[in-house]
């Protein structure tokens, strides 16, 4: 080994996940080492909703002002069926101070949470470093590092975390199951210049003809997202657009399209989050469907209660961290969300009887108890 690194706490991926939860431990007082393998970030948007649980979040670690002020504030959700507005599902209604989801590309997200690593704890994030191995020794984790120039190093931890995503190594290594699968749905999304009149309002179009979302963005772009009868490979903006265009009142320019990709949809759920020293979060244990905008912010709540159960073991001086009573809420949490993904896909798909599914939807979003929906959306309770 070229040289040896000493730090408290390791995390393996330098995500939005991982990133948040440096900072965090961090601001908690924990020595913290992220290592990232890719040396430039991707701008591909992903994950765009910020919930207001996440936003509380950044409050309590005193940077929210920020993403406040890139993101976009959507207050509504319009749902449309073949006739018109089935109903809105109004977060107005949810508590303050953040009765709104906040829209902002994951990449801007990465950039925000980043800098204010960099501003105040500079040296915290290595990049261009991928964990090849690690192993249990007398004093805490010894892991063997794999950096961008072929040299390698080793690095001694009290505790690894995997923050390293769906195919995550620190997963692989501990042996912990990741069950789960995919389901039959296939979409496809593009961001494009917005030219509709929903202005900061998200728009769900559950018609006949199949699934189209519409969700706002900052500098006036808008997310489309349409179900296809099967997966397309190599998607082009056209083809969205023309689904887009045959079903709305609105004309989309193709010139204006900054990402187009397609995608399956899964759901997985690990059995334990963590051994002894090594844990892993965020997609590394969990994978939600992306109706409802849930993923990012799963793996954020992960995230708080890990440093949380960390800081307290850290003060009571006890011994082995609780994973089988962390891993117990968490995979509750996760349960829950991947429950309510599904509900939400199962509304975009087509059905036999769409007069009676349009009554379905008019009445959830009319009833007296229709306040809990807005909360049910904007990840409450988990």
């Amino acid at each position: 080994m070229s040289n040896t690194i000493e730090t408290e706490i390791l995390i393996s991926g330098g995500g939005a996940v991982g990133l948040f939860l440096g900072l965090r431990l961090q601001q908690l007082g924990f020595d913290t080492l992220i290592i990232e393998r890719n040396i430039e970030r991707s701008t591909h948007s992903r994950s765009i909703g910020i919930h207001p649980p996440s936003l509380e979040y950044l409050e309590k670690m005193g940077i929210v002002d920020s993403f406040i002020e890139q993101g976009l504030h959507v207050h509504k959700g319009l749902a449309i069926g073949d006739d018109g507005i089935l109903g809105e599902l109004d977060f107005s209604s949810c508590p303050p101070p953040y009765p709104f989801v906040l829209t902002l590309p994951q990449y801007q997200t990465e950039i925000l949470l980043e800098g204010y690593l960099e501003q105040h704890y500079p040296g915290s994030l290595k990049k261009g470093s991928k964990l090849i191995a690690f192993m249990d020794s007398e004093s805490g984790i010894k892991v063997e590092i794999q950096n961008y120039d072929d040299t390698e190093s080793e690095i001694n931890a009290q505790y690894l975390i995997g923050c390293d995503g769906k195919n995550s190594t620190v997963r692989k290594q501990l042996k912990i199951n990741f069950n789960g699968g995919s389901y039959p749905d296939t979409f496809i999304m593009g961001d494009f210049e917005d030219t509709t009149n929903f202005e900061t309002a998200a728009a769900i179009y559950l018609q006949s003809k199949g699934l189209i979302e519409s969700f706002p963005l900052p500098d006036n772009k808008r997310r489309w997202v349409i179900r296809t009868p099967e997966y397309i490979s190599s998607p082009s903006p056209e083809h969205l657009i023309s689904n887009i265009e045959s079903r709305t009142d609105f004309t989309i320019p193709v010139e204006t399209n900054s990402m187009i990709s397609s995608f399956g949809v899964q759901h997985y759920l690990v059995d334990s989050f963590g051994r002894d020293r090594t844990g892993i979060i965020g997609d590394a244990a969990h994978i939600v469907s992306p109706f409802g905008g849930q993923g990012m912010n799963l793996g954020w709540m992960d995230a708080w209660e890990l440093s949380n159960t960390l800081l307290s073991q850290k003060k009571s001086k006890s011994g082995n961290f609780p994973w089988k009573s962390f891993s117990v809420k968490r995979r509750m949490a996760a349960w829950q969300a991947i429950k309510r993904a599904e509900f939400n896909m199962s509304m975009g798909r087509e059905h036999h009887y769409q007069a009676v599914n349009e009554m379905f939807i008019k009445s959830l979003l009319h009833l007296p108890t229709k306040w809990i929906l807005p909360r049910l959306f904007t990840m409450r309770w988990l």
